[in-house]
């Protein structure tokens, strides 16, 4: 007789629920289960927003997506209000969660529940000190997007090396931009050029296998991997002051802590060539903004591409936004139908690894499985 699985998926516009009901039912068809599905679907994210024209609340990032980022709450980086998904369970016994706030209160409420499931590389939105109180597994998704990312970020450096965003928008606006054949406005090819990547974990190592076929240069910075890790990427092993003086490129691929809150400012970009370029598609915070732009308005650095911000979204009248210098795009670098499925996929194996009694791959919390 099959015993009844009752499974909460909390989607959105991004995260599509059907997709991973789908994906649960493949790696569960096998097991003695009756699924019973709910979903519970946020209008995330919305279509566009302008930008403010005020400083947000400090902690906020409400302006382009309206998920909260509050350091210093019991959970942080979610969709809506904080007790915004409270009562939304009733009898599940297992949640798979995107941007929901999973406090407490919620997990508290939800008498039945038995496993978490975050479809995030990280799952800074669920109160895992709450979950682990009752026993509670959750288990994230990580690297679900570290293809797309990378690919972006190289896409990003491309398109700002070669003029190829700018020469898009002046195509836009009806404007044969044949200046762009200036020297001081052509850009320089990739090929034996030195790129640095700051951080080489998922996303890091993903950008040094794709930049790998431009015959560059490859240097490296990461206080946490071991030497093998450099080795597999063909990347020199460099401290970050020796990788900032060395690369025409420097590429953020690191997480953001409070060890690498601001990691390059104003020291760190006087230490960059002239002629180099900072890309930044990891985490606004990683930069102390202002000594960038004061560093691209002085010519200190060749340029910037960026696709994250502290704080985000940035206000209308921000410099970087009429800089000729800087390629700006809106946080979009994981905006891929691959990391849907590849979400979908990597919960749903891990929920079968649960159930099955299997050692687990991403529990952030395994000391809920041993209570």
């Amino acid at each position: 007789m099959s015993k009844k699985l009752r499974i909460m998926i909390q989607g959105d516009l991004f995260m599509k629920p059907e997709a991973f009901e789908d994906a649960v039912r493949r790696h569960l068809e096998d097991l003695e289960y009756d699924l019973e599905f709910r979903a519970y679907q946020y209008p995330y994210p919305i279509e566009q927003s302008e930008l403010p024209k005020e400083s947000l609340p400090s902690g906020m990032g409400v302006g382009w997506d309206d998920i909260s980022h509050s350091p210093n709450a019991e959970v942080g980086e979610y969709y809506g209000e904080a007790d915004s998904f409270v009562g939304k369970m009733t009898d599940e016994d297992i949640l798979l969660v995107h941007m929901a706030p999973i406090t407490k209160a919620v997990i508290d409420n939800a008498k039945n529940l038995k496993y978490i499931g975050s479809c995030r590389g990280g799952a800074r939105n669920v109160n895992v000190e709450a979950a682990t109180a009752r026993n509670i597994p959750v288990c994230n998704a990580p690297g679900r997007n570290a293809i797309p990312v990378a690919e972006f970020t190289v896409g990003l450096l491309l398109s700002h090396a070669r003029y190829i965003a700018r020469g898009h928008a002046y195509m836009k606006q009806g404007i044969w931009k044949v200046g762009a054949y200036r020297g001081e406005n052509a850009g320089p090819q990739l090929r034996g050029k030195t790129v640095g990547i700051v951080g080489l974990g998922n996303i890091g190592r993903e950008i040094a296998g794709m930049l790998s076929g431009f015959q560059v240069k490859l240097v490296a910075y990461d206080p946490f991997v071991s030497d093998d890790a450099y080795k597999a990427v063909g990347a020199e092993k460099a401290s970050l002051n020796d990788l900032l003086s060395k690369a025409d490129f420097v590429i953020m691929s690191t997480a953001l802590t409070k060890d690498t809150n601001k990691m390059i400012g104003v020291k760190e970009l006087a230490l960059m060539k002239p002629t180099a370029y900072l890309i930044n598609a990891a985490r606004g915070g990683l930069i102390d903004y202002d000594a960038l732009r004061t560093a691209l308005k002085d010519n200190t650095i060749g340029g910037a591409a960026i696709d994250v911000y502290d704080p985000e979204p940035p206000m209308k009248d921000d410099p970087l936004l009429t800089m000729p210098n800087v390629t700006l795009t809106p946080h979009i670098a994981a905006a891929s139908t691959g990391v849907l499925h590849k979400s979908a996929d990597i919960v749903a194996a891990e929920l079968r690894r649960y159930l099955t009694g299997e050692k687990l791959n991403s529990c952030l919390n395994p000391e809920a499985l041993n209570k």
